[in-house]
């Protein structure tokens, strides 16, 4: 059991489900040797051998909220969705503060299409020290569409805190930094990204509305241009541009990235009023 031990610390669970299995022939009753197993089964998505451990398992203890969490990740695994929620459900009874239990329930909520469970979940098992960037990723993303832009704010920071690297993370704070109006953290966001991903079309998109709003608007012209190389329909980003030409003083330019958002723009009425606002200015500033 000690060598199994051993091959989970090294990061090999085939080797050590290998080395505990032969152990547990002998020894079925061995509570530390089963929760091992368990781990190392749902670790490797064995989930019908889960199910099994997880039942000697509680054929002993009876009370394991760990037991029952990993009967509920099992069927969640097997799409027993009503049984997944029972067993998630016990392991909160038995343990009111079991972050994990919570994550998998919302889980099971969102795979029925039961976004208030879903959310309600997620804040409980972040108020019990969930602290995983997934978990914090997915709460911020569903705080950020339930327009609680502070929360989502926070937990898109924690999440970096954890996995500072990911350019994904970056983007969806930035993107919250920008709705919140707070466009240098939107900015540092977006550029920090971009040096992970130089080519990705949208970062460009954001850092060139980005620039705009922080006054940068040469920047702006730049990211918006590269931007438009990939994607040459998108009457935003001519008007954006167009507005950062207009502030340079660039008459010529604002005009006619005006002119073609608003032949891009022909099923859409506002983005046409905002190509003729900007024409408008124009003529004033002419």
């Amino acid at each position: 059991m000690y060598r199994g031990k051993t091959y989970l610390e090294l990061d090999k669970p085939q080797l050590a489900l290998a080395d505990l299995d032969f152990v547990s022939n002998e020894q079925r009753d061995n509570e530390d040797l089963l929760r091992s197993m368990g781990n190392i089964h749902l670790r490797l998505q064995n989930y019908e051998k889960l199910l099994e451990n997880e039942e000697l398992l509680l054929n002993i203890t009876n009370d394991d909220p760990m037991s029952y969490y990993r009967k509920g990740m099992a069927h969640l695994g097997l799409d027993d969705y009503d049984t997944a929620l029972n067993n998630f459900t016990q392991a909160i009874l038995l343990q009111s503060d079991y972050g994990d239990a919570y994550v998998g329930r919302a889980r099971v909520h969102r795979m029925r299409g039961d976004r208030p469970r879903t959310k309600s979940d997620l804040d409980t098992a972040l108020k019990h020290g969930v602290a995983d960037p997934v978990t914090l990723s997915w709460h911020g993303l569903m705080s950020k569409d339930d327009g609680d832009l502070e929360t989502a704010y926070d937990s898109f920071s924690r999440a970096l805190e954890v996995s500072p690297h990911s350019p994904d993370l970056h983007i969806h704070r930035g993107e919250t930094a920008f709705q919140l109006g707070n466009f240098e953290m939107a900015t540092a966001d977006f550029e920090q990204a971009s040096r992970m991903r130089p080519t990705d079309p949208q970062l460009l998109f954001n850092l060139g509305n980005a620039y705009l709003e922080m006054g940068k608007f040469h920047r702006s012209v730049e990211a918006l241009t590269q931007y438009i190389n990939y994607d040459e329909d998108d009457p935003q980003a001519y008007l954006a541009r167009a507005m950062s030409y207009l502030k340079q003083g660039e008459f010529e330019l604002a005009e006619a990235d005006s002119k073609h958002a608003q032949s891009l723009a022909v099923n859409n009425p506002k983005w046409r009023r905002m190509a003729a606002d900007i024409l408008a200015k124009i003529e004033l500033k002419k």
